[in-house]
């Protein structure tokens, strides 16, 4: 990363523009094969994330971040305080593809209607 552009992160000022976002995700330890914990991402960009997180994720720490339409994604935690971790990917994404919705199933087909006979309730008048 550039001189420039930690610094700017430092001062509070992003080098790229993020999106407020709502998503859940998992973080686990790059190179851990146990469960992973789940996340809250509540800021995005093609260069890192800030999330929710319950886990002690120490600055520095080399994780995995899971989330939807994008998989598995390499980066490394630049702070973590009062349950947030910032982190910065190792390889640029495409944020929108994260916020883009799951296709959904198609619905069953309904079953076919009776078709013995007209049914209808016992003193119903139908003029």
């Amino acid at each position: 990363m550039s001189e420039a552009i930690e610094q700017s992160s430092v001062q509070g000022k992003r080098a790229r523009p993020r999106d407020s976002v709502l998503l859940m995700g998992t973080v686990r330890l790059a190179g851990e094969h146990g469960e992973p914990l789940p996340i809250r991402v509540r800021n995005l960009s093609s260069t890192g994330l800030m999330a929710e997180c319950q886990a002690r994720l120490e600055a520095g720490a080399a994780v995995e971040i899971a989330l939807r339409n994008l998989g598995a994604i390499e980066g490394k935690v630049m702070w973590a305080r009062e349950g947030r971790i910032g982190v910065h990917f190792s390889e640029a994404i495409d944020p929108r593809q994260a916020r883009q919705q799951v296709a959904a199933r198609p619905p069953e087909p309904k079953p076919p209607a009776a078709t013995i006979g007209i049914f209808r309730r016992p003193g119903l008048k139908i003029d």
